[in-house]
Order: structure tokens, then C-alpha cells, then sequence
């Protein structure tokens, strides 16, 4: 999977990071081109089916980490520090404990290694069944 990224500075270890589930790399653009590219090269993926990286029918962390791997791979690097925010945390615990020489630090933010309750079913088949070109205005698919 050839995942779209920004990068931000060209020096010092990678710091790959990973956003959190609906989000995108540049949830952490301030952060990449600031502080963080003053330490590190970084690069800001969208995950798959996210962003500007392709959309796929398959969403799973072994997966997810297999494409972080596939894009260090790519980009002839080694080893990176990850820094997984939320969903982006899971896919970075799962490259860890799955590609464990892939993985020089790990980062996770608002996370922790446990299961949750799908609590966001309901509404992510809401979304799914909405078609918004049917509708002239917001208030009528709040509505639907």
C-alpha cells in the first residue's frame, strides 16, 4: 500500500507518525514543522482508507502494520520511532510486537493496549447509509 505522507525536515532519526481513526497527517502538521522536525526527519502518513492514501475494503491493525513497514521499506529505512495517536497508537503497538526490529521507540498518545466496546457502531452505519447528494442542506441529513 503506497501511503501518502508529508515530510518535514531531513535530519536525525525518522519519526514516522500515525493519526488517530477519521484523522489525517496533517493533524499533526504544527507539531511536524516545528519541534518535532528539529529532532528528527519526519514523516506524517494518512493511514490507509484515510486522507490521501489509498481506500481498500480491508482495515486491520496486522494490516496497518504491515503498511508502516512496507513504507519504511520504501524509503530505505531501517528502523523509526513510531508515534501512534489513538488508532494510530494500536497500529503502532501492533508493528512493535509484529516487526519488533522495525520499531526504535514507541510512542503512543491517548491510548492504552486494551479492547473497547465499539461504541462508534451505531453511527459509523448511520454514515454508511446516508447518501448526501440526495440532500440540499446539512440540517435534513441531521435529520435523516
Amino acid at each position: 500500500m503506497d501511503l501518502f505522507y508529508n515530510q518535514y525536515g531531513r535530519e536525525g532519526p525518522p519519526l514516522l507518525i500515525l493519526h488517530g481513526l477519521l484523522g489525517a497527517n496533517g493533524n499533526w502538521h504544527t507539531l511536524s514543522r516545528t519541534s518535532f522536525r528539529e529532532v528528527a526527519s519526519v514523516y506524517a502518513v494518512d493511514q490507509r482508507n484515510h486522507g490521501r492514501s489509498p481506500h481498500t475494503d480491508r482495515i486491520d491493525y496486522p494490516s496497518m502494520a504491515a503498511d508502516v513497514v512496507d513504507f519504511l521499506d520504501h524509503r530505505g529505512l531501517e528502523q523509526a520511532h513510531l508515534l501512534g495517536h489513538s488508532m494510530g497508537g494500536k497500529t503502532a503497538m501492533k508493528t512493535a510486537l509484529t516487526y519488533p526490529d522495525a520499531v526504535d521507540r514507541l510512542i503512543v498518545v491517548d491510548m492504552a493496549p486494551r479492547e473497547y466496546e465499539p461504541h462508534h457502531t451505531d453511527l459509523l452505519d448511520a454514515l454508511a447509509r446516508i447518501n448526501p447528494a440526495e440532500y440540499d442542506e446539512r440540517d435534513a441529513i441531521d435529520d435523516a
